[in-house]
């Protein structure tokens, strides 16, 4: 089982940019594990202001020589984290004149899916149910970020904190980044 970004001019493609990551077709390239920015950049003061919720399109491919039952899918957010991730399928992909799977596109990153329900898949016991992937099956994963204001603002109102040691104030060291895990759990057939 892995993910994929995609890309709208062709399919298996190149798609290095994971903001670009917008629906269409399955580019050949899978989204890297334990890489910064491999789904949504980092959280700038624009957009804090803006308060803009984030979409991507990814597609899961079952690459395994055998169907998958029992497909679940969900997304667990670290503690304090600065953001939430929704996640919604497209579990029936269309199909183009060349017979290629494609899933919904939209223009860009603030575009929401009109095809897509998110829901808070945050645990096995929320995870979305895919059901059965058969051997180079294709389904479409959407994944939205919406930003947290309040943890964001209280995070940026801690600047400093009293050293014991030295009685002096001390920066307060800002976390620079949220680590998502999707976690994806299946049984062979």
């Amino acid at each position: 089982m892995r993910l994929y970004l995609t890309v709208t001019s062709a399919y298996n493609d190149v798609q290095i940019d994971p903001s670009k990551s917008l629906g269409g077709y399955k580019s050949i390239s899978p989204v890297e594990n334990d890489s910064f920015g491999n789904f949504f950049g980092e959280i700038t003061p624009y957009a804090i202001q803006k308060n803009q919720t984030e979409y991507i399109a990814l597609i899961l491919k079952n690459d395994l020589s055998v169907s998958v039952t029992n497909v679940l899918v969900w997304i667990e957010a670290p503690t304090g984290a600065f953001s939430s991730l929704k996640s919604g399928l497209q579990l029936a992909l269309s199909t183009d004149a060349d017979v290629n799977k494609y899933m919904e596109y939209v223009s860009s990153r603030y575009s929401k899916p009109l095809y897509a329900t998110f829901t808070e898949a945050i645990s096995e016991e929320t995870a979305l149910a895919v059901g059965t992937l058969t051997a180079g099956q294709e389904i479409g994963l959407w994944i939205r970020r919406d930003l947290l204001l309040e943890v964001i603002a209280a995070d940026q109102a801690a600047v400093a904190q009293l050293n014991p040691v030295t009685e002096m104030y001390d920066e307060v060291t800002k976390v620079k980044s949220d680590s998502f895990e999707v976690k994806i759990k299946y049984t062979t057939a």
